[in-house]
């Protein structure tokens, strides 16, 4: 019997269902349009219908993201540690549990994911999926989730190695919001420990509250996938905790 893969979710399935469905009707609604005769409903639908293509391109994009793409965004994410195999990792926002699993299986130490597992931007997501991917992953003894406000985290001051958040910062609504939250990271890590923070925007939101908690802060780099990341790397340095 062959094994049942992990299911690491579908990533803002409302968004990709708005995508596929509004961008096919309007491919449809452009394409009768553009055949008619009428110079004004002729001209309407090549605008409905390019307008409507990248929308329903953009659904795709999203699709492939989920199934292929983001895949190799967490390797190029894990990559920016310099791993010794014995790190203890918190991954903030861990979802299903992709960067969380892929970080348990570089390292001996013990993993740690918080989540509060809306279901808007990831589908199924839950602490059950998260915990049945790691099973599955081969990594579940080394693997914990806890239901956590990422602005307000319940681990001791300088308690890991490595923190990880993808694509999840973005979701905290205010500015203040979102820098709590880096403050808390840099709070649990532990000295020269390091933190890689990803996302697709407020970059500089998370560059200023880091610098302002006293770590050192790469310049953001590209991850040329879709949807386009940026990634910022921090330090945090020896004097503190």
């Amino acid at each position: 019997m062959s094994k049942k893969p992990p299911d690491y979710g579908l990533d803002a399935p409302g968004i990709v269902r708005n995508c596929l469905v509004f961008g096919g009707l309007g491919l449809c609604a452009g394409g009768m349009l553009a055949w008619r005769e009428h110079h004004v409903m002729m001209w309407l639908g090549v605008v409905i219908l390019i307008a409507s293509t990248g929308l329903f391109s953009q659904g795709l994009l999203m699709i492939h993201y989920s199934k292929a793409g983001k895949f190799r965004c967490r390797d190029r994410i894990l990559d920016f540690i310099e791993w010794k195999g014995q790190e203890t990792v918190l991954d903030v926002g861990t979802g299903r549990g992709l960067l969380l699993i892929g970080a348990a299986k570089r390292t001996s130490g013990r993993a740690v994911g918080i989540d509060l597992w809306s279901q808007k931007d990831l589908s199924k997501n839950s602490a059950d999926g998260t915990m049945a991917n790691a099973a599955i992953e081969g990594v579940a003894d080394r693997v914990e989730v806890r239901d956590q406000d990422a602005q307000h985290m319940a681990f001791a001051d300088c308690s890991f190695d490595a923190v990880f958040s993808n694509l999840c910062l973005h979701n905290i609504p205010t500015l203040e919001g979102r820098q709590q939250a880096c403050r808390e990271i840099a709070r649990v890590l532990r000295p020269l420990g390091s933190a890689v923070i990803s996302d697709y925007k407020a970059l500089e939101d998370y560059q200023s509250a880091f610098a302002a908690a006293g770590c050192h802060v790469e310049p953001p780099c590209r991850i040329n996938y879709f949807p386009p990341l940026r990634v910022v790397r921090v330090q945090k340095p020896s004097r503190q905790c």
